[in-house]
């Protein structure tokens, strides 16, 4: 076995702390850490639990509210389609279409969602 210096072992170990920091800075944030930077989220993000719970009543509600109070934020096209496949799944096509519609008519959308 080889053994290092006491210098040597501490700069390995700095250099491993600070590969680590690097690592830990560029992953994405948790849905739970984008919340706390940006508050509106949290209500987006109970929307989408309850709409992948199949709580499409829930869904609908927190959704519209998402969109009422945040009708500009970066998520409203997601919300809206969210709002859109929750109201399509409770077979309310009346009301689902016109939110499609709106989708539809902007010239730029979300990178996720399709236009098929």
């Amino acid at each position: 076995m080889i053994m290092k210096s006491p210098n040597s072992l501490k700069s390995t170990i700095h250099s491993i702390a600070i590969a680590i920091a690097g690592i830990l800075l560029a992953a994405p944030l948790s849905p739970g850490q984008e919340a706390a930077e940006d508050p509106a989220l949290e209500q987006y993000f109970i929307a989408n639990g309850a709409y992948n719970r199949k709580l499409y009543p829930v869904a609908i509600a927190q959704y519209e509210e998402f969109l009422a109070k945040h009708e500009a934020h970066a998520k409203a096209d997601l919300a809206r389609r969210g709002l859109a496949l929750s109201l399509y799944s409770l077979k309310q096509y009346e009301k689902a279409m016109p939110q499609l519609a709106i989708l539809l008519a902007k010239k730029e959308l979300e990178a996720s969602i399709s236009r098929e």
